[in-house]
């Protein structure tokens, strides 16, 4: 049993999960002889406080019920709710736990200190594509969380094995945390994977595309994702070609190309049951692959006209496929549904599959250029050319928070840290921007390396561009990579964060 008096953080954020049946089990652990019926009081208490601020934000009357029925037989339906206190005392303290839910449990649990003190110690089906509506929050309010001053430099030398002018277009960290994979874009001799080992910061794999088809036979990786077992790793390039070898460096299977006109592939992930690859490409089409056999099961046109699907994302439960495209749009498609729908022809040369996808309303209709679901699959986070991360409420569809980029250049990549608490967004100033996910307040910028004293040379916007971040796994925000226009990697410590 553990030894803490206050709910771990990741309990937290499973109880305020969108999906119900994470909620429903989050509530079944809360409530049972660990926490709620626990011999502590202080610890009963926490408990009881998180189960009832739920109760307060909950829509789904199967989910309420559950809680009420805990908490000592309130009735879902009906008037009867638990009882509030009066206004001036345990009210207040009823916002401080919520405004701790919110921010993380590092909040929570100053609130709750702050109670104890105050009063002593007596005081797993899918879901489908259509969310539920939305529910209310409370007020945001910055978490505190900085322990230390943010880098003034990345940790340690860049990884840099790309010809003089290439960009990192993509990065990936393996699941483990030991390998990050970067793939360069464009040029003649491009083309080219590069594994590269975390702590000794040396190339252990180059995997380098091989088919060469269209007009300016440029091979340019565009992207890299890695399997969510570590024994894949995907690239895909310019000539509409995607790529996915074992870790053994050998082929999976032939290079997956799309339906024939070989028009750049712009995007690609792994979904994290492992069982689909989704791509993007430039004539407008979303590809559904299988991941075990490279099969192409289906795909489906982008509804916004533009030929160019410029990013896609699998939400942390693989029932969701996102897509952002040229045209402003961003896409939500029921991935299972898209599996069963398609022609499933060789190359996907069959007609798309006749699936209307949900839509996330990009209010400048400015071009998408990158899309992210939170892993706890709250929110999702799309980034446009205009220099805008809108954060949007995953269950009812609408936009939560609106990021903006000083003196941006366009978003480039978007990546949420592993515990969801963090939001990191690269330009093409240079820049690497984080925010506070659930409030949206400003963390920290980091410049551009390149330029002189830490700050952006002169031609940054057309040659420094932060094309690509990621956050390492295996710990709350970890490590923040950053591939760079100017051919290089560039690795940013994140502990300081106090995560």
């Amino acid at each position: 049993m553990p030894d803490e008096l206050f709910p771990p953080e990741d309990l937290l954020r499973a109880l305020h999960s969108p999906f119900r049946e994470v909620r429903l089990g989050a509530i079944r652990e809360l409530s049972g002889p660990d926490w709620l019926h626990h011999q502590d009081p202080v610890r009963a208490s926490a408990a009881r406080r998180q189960l009832e601020w739920r109760a307060g934000l909950e829509d789904d009357q199967t989910v309420k019920g559950a809680i009420y029925g805990h908490l000592g037989g309130y009735r879902a339906h009906g008037s009867q709710d638990p009882p509030r206190a009066a206004p001036g005392g345990r009210r207040r303290d009823r916002s401080l736990v919520g405004i701790g839910v919110v921010c993380g449990a590092c909040v929570a649990t100053l609130a709750f200190g702050a109670l104890t003190a105050a009063h002593g110690p007596g005081s797993p089906a899918r879901p489908a594509p259509s969310p539920s509506p939305s529910r209310s929050k409370p007020a945001p309010v910055k978490p505190v969380r900085h322990v230390g001053p943010a880098p003034a430099a990345p940790g340690g030398l860049p990884l840099a094995a790309l010809p003089a002018g290439q960009s990192v277009r993509g990065v990936a960290f393996s699941p483990a945390g030991d390998l990050l994979a970067t793939g360069d874009s464009a040029g003649a001799a491009s083309g080219t994977t590069y594994l590269w080992n975390i702590v000794s910061r040396h190339v252990t794999a180059q995997l380098a595309d091989t088919a060469a088809q269209g007009a300016s036979y440029t091979q340019g990786v565009t992207a890299i994702a890695y399997s969510p077992g570590g024994t894949q790793v995907a690239a895909a390039d310019q000539n509409g070609y995607l790529y996915v070898w074992n870790s053994g460096g050998q082929p999976v299977f032939a290079p997956l190309h799309d339906n024939g006109t070989y028009n750049g592939v712009r995007s690609v992930a792994f979904s994290p049951d492992g069982q689909y690859i989704g791509t993007g490409d430039g004539n407008g089409d979303v590809y559904l692959w299988s991941a075990a056999s490279g099969t192409c099961l289906a795909y489906a046109r982008d509804p916004g006209g533009q030929p160019s699907v410029t990013a896609v994302a699998f939400s942390p439960d693989s029932g969701v496929l996102a897509a952002g495209d040229a045209s402003g749009g961003a896409y939500l498609w029921d991935t299972d549904a898209l599996a069963t729908a398609g022609q499933a022809e060789p190359g996907c040369q069959g007609d798309p599959a006749a699936l209307p996808p949900a839509v996330l309303p990009v209010p400048d209709g400015q071009k998408v250029t990158a899309v992210a679901f939170s892993p706890d699959g709250r929110d999702i986070a799309t980034g446009d050319a205009d220099g805008n991360t809108y954060v949007w409420n995953a269950a009812s569809r609408q936009i939560a928070r609106t990021l903006t980029d000083q003196g941006s250049a366009g978003v480039s990549s978007v990546a949420f840290s592993a515990n969801s608490a963090v939001l990191a967004a690269g330009d093409g100033n240079g820049k690497a921007y984080l925010w506070y996910a659930a409030t949206g307040d400003a963390i920290h910028v980091f410049p551009y390396p390149g330029g002189r004293d830490g700050q952006d040379s002169a031609d940054s916007q057309d040659g420094a561009g932060a094309d690509s971040v990621a956050f390492s796994p295996g710990s709350p925000v970890g490590t923040l990579a950053v591939g760079d226009a100017d051919g290089s990697t560039y690795l940013w410590p994140m502990a300081w964060l106090g995560y």
